[in-house]
């Protein structure tokens, strides 16, 4: 696509010979001879390059440059002169100028500079690009449901996105946390600021104060230079410390520091170093719990809780269970590059009846799953995975108790025998127990193999060989 560049230059000889040179080069030329008709181009038209002459009949080029970037502030703009001043150039350089020449200048000076010009405003446009698309990605549409509950989320988290007080997110693991987390970021105005995340739970505690704080060189066996943490890196951004019930009592003291005085000092070093940090926490504990319990900080606790945010768990909102399949079958087709475009109804009502434990992380890993072993358009039942909790009824958990009781009752009788040669062995136990285990489950099952199976979370020709292996089949059954 051509670049569009306004010439606006009052001496005849010159406007050709720019006009010339560009054109040659590419771009869409339009040239003016004094001031007023170069602001009349401006508000008729849109350029990427504005060169002007700052002597000109009817205004000069300061105007113009004020003019431009008032109306125009994309456009880059280009003073040339044949009276070289030091303070014109400052001016210029003041007002929002790009560049400035001073007459005689060559063509590819010219074209060096104005080719540096476009580059930087290509670079600009894919930076905004980019900063929609994180927006896009990342911003609060991306807390995806109908119901109720996550419909307040979305709204609490466009609220708070743009004050600074401390959010501490809370739920259980894989309810999306660092999903909020991102779209709180990416929708304040620190959303052109770094994001830095750290796992309180997945760095080891001898490295976690290093990670958080950075170090000077030598300040221990291997610092040989110096690191900036994990607040240095977030600063005037936000800082995600996921985990963070998992964070160690002696650290819980320095973040509570930081918190307070929003300063802190490398291990190793005497410089107080000031932060401008954005901080959001998130746990699966029970914090007050673990408060109460004396494992967590009151202090700290209440100083991370200005802002609580508490996400429901899968089961709790199964009306957003549809919305968020149709989001991951997306993903996932074109990641697979395949066609898939939905699941069946009965493989919609058997995940509807799931409970799922491991909430949106664990229905995301199922619908990859199914997509990448599924062959058709739309995914079927059998190309899911067994869901062994999928249906809790009542009489269910009768069952377990029971098998629970007799398994207990086994082994206390077992053990109530004094003569060690009269205890079987561990193997010998384990074989009595599955065998005796498969049976219930069988009369649970009233003797369909395939609920069974399901039950068991193993494969029906699993349940096959280990009927075979322990003689509970029927003669007829030849085969799984």
């Amino acid at each position: 696509m051509k670049k569009n560049v306004l010439i606006i230059e009052d001496e005849p000889i010159m406007r050709n010979i720019l006009k010339n040179a560009l054109t040659k080069s590419g771009f869409e030329t339009i040239i003016v001879e004094d001031g007023i008709k170069g602001i009349s181009a401006i508000n008729e038209g849109e350029f990427d390059i504005i060169i002007t002459d700052i002597v000109l009949p009817k205004g000069d080029g300061f105007k113009v440059l004020k003019w431009a970037k008032e109306k125009r502030p994309e456009t880059s703009v280009i003073l040339i002169t044949g009276h070289g001043k030091v303070k014109d150039a400052v001016e210029a350089m003041k007002l929002g100028a790009s560049d400035y020449l001073t007459k005689p200048f060559s063509m590819e000076d010219l074209a060096l500079r104005i080719n540096k010009i476009v580059e930087f405003q290509e670079l600009k446009r894919d930076y905004t690009r980019l900063q929609q698309e994180c927006e896009t990605i990342f911003g609060t549409e991306r807390i995806l449901g109908v119901s109720p509950k996550i419909a307040a989320i979305r709204d609490l988290t466009k609220t708070v996105a743009g004050v600074d007080s401390t959010i501490l997110i809370e739920g259980e693991s894989g309810t999306g946390k660092e999903v909020v987390a991102n779209a709180i970021h990416y929708s304040s105005p620190r959303r052109e600021k770094p994001f830095i995340k750290i796992s309180c739970a997945a760095i080891p505690e001898t490295l976690l104060e290093s990670e958080l704080f950075g170090y000077e060189k030598g300040a221990f066996t291997g610092a040989l230079k110096r690191k900036p943490g994990r607040f240095e890196l977030a600063n005037h951004g936000t800082l995600f410390l996921d985990e963070i019930g998992d964070l160690p009592q002696a650290l819980q003291v320095k973040l509570l520091r930081v918190l307070q005085e929003r300063e802190f000092e490398r291990i190793g070093g005497t410089e107080t170093i000031k932060v401008d940090v954005r901080i959001i926490c998130a746990t699966n504990r029970d914090l007050e719990k673990e408060t109460k319990e004396g494992r967590f900080r009151e202090d700290l606790y209440y100083r991370l809780k200005v802002i609580p945010i508490h996400l429901p768990p899968l089961r709790g909102r199964k009306e957003d269970i549809p919305i968020l399949i149709n989001h991951f079958i997306k993903i996932y087709s074109k990641k697979m590059n395949k066609k898939i475009t939905a699941f069946s109804d009965e493989a919609m009502k058997y995940l509807l009846e799931y409970n799922f434990p491991g909430n949106i992380r664990e229905l995301e890993n199922i619908v990859e799953r199914t997509i990448a072993l599924c062959p058709n358009q739309v995914m079927d039942k059998e190309y899911l995975p067994l869901l062994k909790d999928r249906r809790e009824k009542p009489e269910d958990i009768r069952h377990w108790r029971s098998a629970d009781n007799e398994l207990r009752r086994q082994v206390s009788k077992d053990l109530q025998k004094k003569e060690p040669d009269k205890l079987i062995s561990l193997q010998d136990k384990m074989t009595d127990v599955e065998r005796n285990y498969i049976i219930n489950v069988l009369k649970n099952a009233k003797g369909n193999k395939t609920k069974a199976a399901e039950i068991l979370n193993i494969s029906r020709k699993n349940l096959w060989e280990k009927m075979k292996k322990y003689n509970l089949l029927d003669a007829s059954e030849d085969n799984p």
